[in-house]
């Protein structure tokens, strides 16, 4: 009895677990919107169709390993260079769970 019930409750946990799919493309492919809620278009190969993703409060902005807020991540961003983005969504929405960047953050002059 005790593994039909812990069964069922790794069942339930599944069950609420949001499916996220992600797209991993380059900065130059993909532009960022101006606003923290905007849009954006994400195509993972010159070939394929574009997917068009929404930014939410709830979206996540990471550089490497470190989390940002949404303006850093367009500095960074515009600052140039070709970088890798990982663009993770909920499918089922097509809103945004994270935009992760790669490398690292760059380092601010000191005044």
């Amino acid at each position: 009895m005790r593994t039909l019930t812990a069964l069922g409750a790794a069942l339930l946990l599944l069950a609420g677990t949001a499916r996220a799919d992600s797209f991993e493309t380059s900065t130059r492919a993909t532009e960022v919107p101006a606003d923290s809620n905007g849009s954006l278009l994400v195509r993972p190969c010159s070939t394929c169709a574009p997917t068009l993703v929404r930014l939410t409060g709830e979206s996540q902005f990471k550089v490497g390993r470190t989390e940002v807020d949404f303006a850093e991540f367009r500095r960074v961003v515009a600052e140039g260079g070709e970088r890798y983005l990982n663009v993770s969504y909920d499918p089922a929405t097509g809103n945004v769970i994270r935009l992760r960047l790669s490398g690292t953050l760059p380092r601010r002059p000191s005044r």
